[in-house]
Parts: structure tokens; C-alpha cells; sequence
């Protein structure tokens, strides 16, 4: 384990985080937030962690309420013109036939405490199902996820559609260029542009579908989506009855992924989800929720973070 993470809502599982590296000028650590996103329905609840040296448990120390975001796995860290942000799964889907009130729509956000930001007021990407470089629009989109670089500088859009396999449209981004679009609405009445825009097309800079997207994880199954510097495509997988956990990882444009299975024996078979992934130096990081009572309404989560190492997919 690399990080225990307590917090407050001790009945949601972690969906996803973010762990925050302050540096000085040679380069060493002097300091680690964690950021931890959490849904309750529709809504999230984005949590800052700081550590306690006494239990070295990653303890929250405030909050912030998301308002219909939905459930994404997406949260990264980034600046921009001087300010912190993070891009953010937003609007939750009124699907009634999917399984989860899926985000979809991508926003960028400030983490303000104490205050709660409906997903209307949000600077945000809408029509998702238009997001491309060169290939065509999906006819639905029913999810999106999203990953930025260890540089900060591309931003990899996941659109997965309706179709029987589910499709995948991955595009990515500059994402200096999409953050000045995203400027030119910020504060208006309708803080939104859609991905069918001429200026958000041509911020993007490449793009490739996948006709099986699931089959890129283990399990068939997404639960975070992360993005390297060479624009190899991460992805994290748990198998639905919580005893199996693996790590994917895609060339740019591969219909097939090397797999690796990441289980520990601190975790308990049928009582262990693998949540989402964050790369960070030279491992991945991936969330961990654990259900010692069953995952029933209203038992306790554990959340913690467990790293992986990215050699052992050479």
C-alpha cells in the first residue's frame, strides 16, 4: 500500500484521485495532497487530503459538492494562465437503460471548499459524441472518460457509444489550445462549447476508434483510463464479483493491450474493487476500495492507493 485515504463519507467507494507533488527547486518532494472524488447519486463530492504524520493516513480535510456531475473516473490536476484546475466528468446521464448515471460531458473546474458548483455553471465540453480529429462522429455517445499527460500538455477524450460491442473514439488534445477555447466562455451565461466546434477540432491533434473498446482492459471492464508521455493509453479493470483486479496497457491506436493481473494479498477476494489509475513516476497508482461488510447500501468503504510498476509491462 502506498496510501491509506480516510474520508468523511465513509459509506461511498473512492471513484477515482489525484495525488499532488509539491517540489522545491532540486527536484524532491516536500509535500503530497490527495484529492478523492466520491458519488452519491448523481452528484459527487471532491475531497482535499492531507497527511496525518502521527497515523500516516491521508486525512480529509475539506470538501466540495458536485452537482450532477455523474459518474466518470476522470480527475487531473493541471494550470493554466496562473490558475489550478481539473478536468472533471460532468452531466449525468438520464439514460434509464444504462447502469450508472454516466458523466457526459468533460469540465474544467476550481476546487473551492465549502461550496457546491452545479454542473450548469461549469466551463465544460458538450456534445462529446462529435469529439474527433479526422474520423467520423459517433451517432450516441453514452460515456466519456479522460486522461491527461505526465506533461500536462495532451489531453486523451474517451467516447464510448451505444453500439453491440461498445466502440470507442479516442482523440486527443492540446491542451493549452482547448483551455483558450474554453477561456473565451468561461464566465458567460452558458459556460459551454461543443466538441462539434471549429475551434475545439481544431485544438485536437489526432484520433483512432477502437470497434471493442472493453476488450482493451481485463475484465471488459473500464474503471480509470490514464495517458503516458508517448501517448500509450492505461487502463484499470475489476471484475464484477470483486476478486480480480488488472492493469491495461494499449499502444496509440492498437486493437489489442498488453494485461497484467496486480491482486495483493491484502485484498480480499469478493470484497476488493479496483478503482481508477494515475501515473507517477515510475509506477501507477491505482485506487482501491474495500467492502468488508459486502457492498450493500449504507456499509463502509476502505479506501486506499496501491502502486504498480510500469517495467513490468516491458
Amino acid at each position: 500500500m502506498e496510501y491509506k485515504v480516510s474520508l468523511d463519507r465513509k459509506t461511498e467507494a473512492m471513484q477515482t484521485f489525484y495525488v499532488k507533488e509539491t517540489k522545491d527547486t532540486a527536484g524532491t518532494v516536500t509535500k503530497r495532497d490527495i484529492y478523492a472524488l466520491q458519488r452519491s447519486g448523481n452528484d459527487d463530492y471532491l475531497s482535499h487530503c492531507e497527511l496525518n504524520s502521527n497515523t500516516g493516513v491521508y486525512e480529509q480535510v475539506d470538501t466540495m459538492e458536485l452537482v450532477n456531475f455523474g459518474h466518470g473516473q476522470l480527475l487531473q490536476y493541471f494550470q493554466h494562465n496562473g490558475n489550478d484546475y481539473f478536468w472533471v466528468g460532468t452531466y449525468a446521464s438520464q439514460d434509464a437503460t444504462q447502469p450508472f448515471p454516466w458523466s457526459q460531458q468533460i469540465g474544467r473546474i476550481q476546487y473551492k471548499p465549502g461550496t457546491s458548483l452545479d454542473y450548469k455553471q461549469t466551463t465544460r465540453l458538450t456534445g462529446l459524441r462529435y469529439a474527433r480529429k479526422d474520423k467520423p462522429a459517433f451517432k450516441h455517445a453514452v460515456r466519456v472518460e479522460g486522461a491527461l499527460s505526465s506533461k500536462r500538455d495532451k489531453l486523451l477524450i474517451l467516447v464510448i457509444d451505444d453500439s453491440s460491442p461498445h466502440r470507442g473514439h479516442f482523440v486527443l488534445y492540446d491542451n493549452e489550445a482547448l483551455n483558450t477555447v474554453l477561456d473565451g466562455v468561461e464566465g458567460s451565461t452558458n459556460p459551454s462549447i461543443s466538441c462539434n466546434d471549429g475551434k475545439v477540432i481544431k485544438a485536437a491533434l489526432k484520433d483512432f476508434v477502437s470497434d471493442k473498446v472493453v476488450s482493451l482492459s481485463y475484465d471488459s471492464s473500464i474503471e480509470g483510463v490514464e495517458l503516458a508521455d508517448n501517448d500509450a493509453v492505461y487502463f484499470s479493470s475489476s471484475a464484477e464479483g470483486k476478486n480480480r483486479i488488472g492493469i491495461s496497457r494499449s499502444a496509440w491506436g492498437s486493437s489489442s493491450s498488453i494485461h497484467k493481473l496486480v491482486d495483493n494479498s491484502n485484498w480480499t477476494s469478493g470484497e476488493t474493487e479496483g478503482e481508477a489509475i494515475q501515473l507517477l513516476g515510475d509506477n501507477v497508482l491505482i485506487g482501491i476500495t474495500q467492502y468488508p461488510n459486502g457492498d450493500g447500501t449504507g456499509s463502509p468503504r476502505n479506501n486506499s492507493i496501491y502502486r504498480f510498476p510500469k517495467s513490468a509491462f516491458n
